[in-house]
């Protein structure tokens, strides 16, 4: 028995080893691409921490004023507010396919432009329904080996429901 979970760790940490060679060796636009995934499925989990993880500590979104714990508040209350009536579980979820993600990198491989088209849904028990066709330009910066994304603009607001 204790072979057999020495031997369980030590797949488990050949994987995680594997995972941080892999993501060491990416193109800073796949490792970008990375850290969009990451937020997604922290807003698809729903977790707070992901969601708002790849925001730069001076997040500001120019079409509305929020800065980051603004948005982190705002997240929350998503959390917090948003669930199914029949299944009390959280009834947001957001896609965001590869051909609706366009990112221009700056020459020093530092900063990028991220252009996203993202649709959220709302479910109602089997039912699933748009929400909201969101659409923004970003621009991220790579700070302590991570991307982050420092402004948010032309963000369709107007369109967000309340």
């Amino acid at each position: 028995m204790r072979k057999l979970a020495l031997v369980a760790l030590s797949a488990l940490l050949l994987v995680f080893v594997a995972g941080r060679i892999r993501r060491a060796l990416a193109s800073p636009e796949q490792a970008l691409r990375w850290q969009l995934e990451d937020m997604l499925d922290g807003f698809n989990a729903p977790r707070v921490g992901p969601m708002i993880g790849g925001f730069h500590t001076d997040f500001r979104d120019e079409s509305s004023g929020i800065g980051r714990e603004d948005l982190k508040s705002a997240l929350a209350y998503l959390v917090l507010t948003h669930k199914d009536p029949a299944t009390k579980d959280w009834n947001l979820e957001v896609e965001l396919p590869d051909e609706s993600i366009s990112i221009e990198m700056a020459e020093d491989q530092k900063r990028a432009t991220v252009r996203v088209t993202p649709t959220f849904f709302i479910t109602h028990g089997d039912a699933r329904d748009v929400w909201w066709s969101a659409g923004a330009t970003a621009d991220f910066v790579h700070v302590d080996g991570r991307w982050r994304c420092l402004r948010t603009r032309g963000v369709n607001h107007a369109q967000r429901p309340e």
